[in-house]
């Protein structure tokens, strides 16, 4: 889920990124996430990538009610890959 719709035309343009619009069973979806995943159908995704933005930009991103809600999401044995960038970053 992507907020802003010209991020993903960004990635569109990196060759590594690729798979991400050409395979079918990868999901693109645009709007608040917060909003988005609440729509979506308990136990549904295998995998799920979390990749906020940085925590004093981020709202409610690193909230525990969108966790349950990705937990919620995930199928039996799904996994949730959470990317946190760069730890000692104050930005």
């Amino acid at each position: 889920i992507e907020l802003d719709p010209a991020t993903l035309d960004i990635a569109r343009t990196n060759p590594y990124s690729a798979d991400l619009f050409r395979l079918p069973q990868i999901e693109q979806l645009i709007g608040d996430s917060c909003e988005v995943i609440s729509t979506l159908p308990s136990a549904s995704y295998n995998r799920i990538i979390h990749d906020p933005p940085t925590l004093s930009i981020a709202g409610d991103l690193y909230s525990s009610a969108l966790y349950r809600e990705l937990w919620r999401l995930l199928a039996r044995g799904g996994r949730l890959y959470h990317y946190i960038g760069d730890l000692p970053s104050r930005s």
